[in-house]
């Protein structure tokens, strides 16, 4: 019942598990792979959009010659200015870093695994993951955020053997242990 609800969940069939048992992904799975990271990239997208309109008003308003001269310019401005470009500077390194990530996922097609229960951080929501708003999900030492419909799928005390890509640490598939 478990594998079932896990294969609803995070979208993957028995052709995709034996392929990851393998360790590979399917073509299938690299369109998924391709996907999320289009849809995750949304927000440093937004993030990076909404720091360069604060950076370009705050040009904007140095360059207009609305203040009488020998008065400064309000103090303001420059530390917009200063904000605005860091942020885009922070947007577009977290966005580099995670296209790097997928692209070598997807030249490589290779599968990492790890077998282990499954400890869910309760009340915890995370919203840095390729699903957008999820949950953290723990086996032994690695660290996933999964859909936050994944939260009832894992039972206490089952072991649970997770396929996922190496460097994006995207999970492509589940499977409870016998």
């Amino acid at each position: 019942m478990s594998n079932l609800s896990l294969m609803n969940i995070m979208q993957f069939d028995e052709f995709d598990l034996e392929a990851n048992r393998r360790g590979y992904m399917t073509e299938k799975q690299r369109h998924k792979l391709l996907f999320l990271a289009l849809i995750s990239s949304i927000v440093p997208l937004i993030f990076i959009g909404v720091c360069a309109m604060f950076f370009n008003d705050s040009l904007k308003e140095l360059t207009i010659d609305k203040y009488p001269p020998g008065e400064t310019t309000p103090w303001l401005l420059p530390w917009q200015m200063v904000a605005a470009g860091i942020g885009d500077l922070i947007g577009t390194i977290i966005l580099i870093k995670r296209w790097l990530f997928v692209l070598v996922d997807l030249r490589s097609g290779h599968i990492d695994t790890c077998v282990g229960e499954a400890r869910i951080a309760h009340g915890e929501m995370r919203n840095l993951g390729y699903y957008g708003a999820g949950i953290r999900i723990s086996f032994r030492w690695d660290n996933f955020i999964l859909p936050y419909t994944a939260r009832n799928a894992f039972f206490k005390g089952k072991i649970y053997r997770v396929y996922f890509t190496p460097y994006s640490r995207i999970v492509m598939s589940i499977e409870e242990q016998e």
